[in-house]
């Protein structure tokens, strides 16, 4: 499972596997650093080489929600998003999701700012936006 990019962090230990409903598997890893490393997208496709080609890796976000966004704010173009990543001092791919918690079809007529969600990478990405 070594990648050409980085060696595994020292005592990466896979504590649980959960299968999931439609054959899905949860992975639990020991340590924070076990997962960041993971997060590498190059160690990510060394480690999704043991599976079959249908497979694919999806890791669980941390979903905050932002208040007063503007509506002209669009939350569908990764620009956007790498846009509030720099200048919010994240780093890069950190924001994975984000959506208006109410459709902006259904807002009302001239609405500048609404709430959203945001989907973080990790926990520390989180804790700095609050």
């Amino acid at each position: 499972m070594n990648s050409s990019n980085a060696k595994p962090p020292d005592g990466i230990l896979f504590i649980r596997a959960m299968l999931l409903w439609k054959n899905t598997i949860s992975y639990q890893l020991k340590t924070p650093k076990a997962a960041t490393w993971l997060h590498n997208p190059s160690n990510t496709k060394a480690f999704m080489a043991y599976y079959s080609g249908a497979s694919s890796v999806c890791f669980t976000l941390l979903h905050v929600i932002a208040e007063y966004v503007p509506t002209s704010f669009d939350v569908t173009l990764r620009t956007a998003l790498d846009a509030v990543e720099k200048d919010s001092g994240l780093r890069p791919q950190t924001l994975q999701f984000a959506k208006f918690i109410k459709p902006l079809d259904r807002h009302r007529p001239g609405q500048q700012v609404a709430h959203a969600v945001i989907g973080f990478a990790d926990r520390d990405a989180a804790n700095h936006a609050l």
